[in-house]
């Protein structure tokens, strides 16, 4: 059994790759839930749905994603990755747009 800090500290230090990843593919502001899936089943290895839907509770309880109106669209929070503000001045996003 792990202590509560240490658990935290894993689970966002996971959500910092997973954001690392759709970085790294071309989203800088916003994703599609499926591209969303996508990433997590690629950085964390799972395929179990319902680990995929705890990974994005955790994207969003830490605040590195935003859900907008549409409930299959997520923001990215730039205030979260400070990469991604200077990321953003060089290249736009290239994905969903």
């Amino acid at each position: 059994m792990c202590n509560w800090l240490v658990c935290i500290m894993r689970a966002e230090e996971g959500c910092k790759q997973i954001i690392q990843h759709l970085i790294n593919e071309g989203y800088r502001y916003q994703l599609t839930d499926k591209d969303l899936n996508k990433a997590i089943q690629l950085t964390r290895q799972c395929i179990d749905q319902r680990t995929i839907d705890r990974w994005k509770n955790a994207l969003l309880t830490f605040e590195y994603l935003t859900k907008t109106e549409n409930p299959k669209i997520y923001k990215i929070n730039p205030l979260k990755i400070p990469d991604l503000i200077n990321q953003l001045k060089e290249k736009p996003q290239t994905k969903l747009q």
